[in-house]
């Protein structure tokens, strides 16, 4: 090239240009995550709560979860099932969210 300045320097802006527009694109891609995880929050916080008690549920002993089974406390509202024994449940995060819906 004849004028070597000029070239680098278009190089420069052209670079420039390229890492903004990439770094635009990056935090909408951000943005868009961030939305959709508020969107699902309170779905993912009744999913988490569920979890934890399944949890604890899985750490007592026959007759104690026995015994906490009979006193028809809140978690059967929040894990539904089909038999009496929530804590075999499976319960998967994706179905969780699309009850909510």
């Amino acid at each position: 090239s004849e004028n070597p300045i000029l070239t680098l320097t278009l190089f420069i802006i052209l670079l420039v240009v390229v890492l903004i527009v990439a770094m635009s694109g990056f935090v909408l891609i951000l943005e868009s995550s961030l939305e959709d995880v508020r969107e699902n929050e309170e779905a993912n916080r009744k999913y988490q709560r569920a979890r934890i008690i399944i949890d604890y549920m899985k750490l007592l002993s026959p007759r104690s979860r026995a015994r906490l089974l009979g006193q028809r406390k809140y978690f059967f509202a929040l894990v539904p099932v089909d038999h009496e024994d929530a804590v075999g449940a499976d319960v998967s995060k994706e179905s969780f969210i699309r009850r909510k819906r």
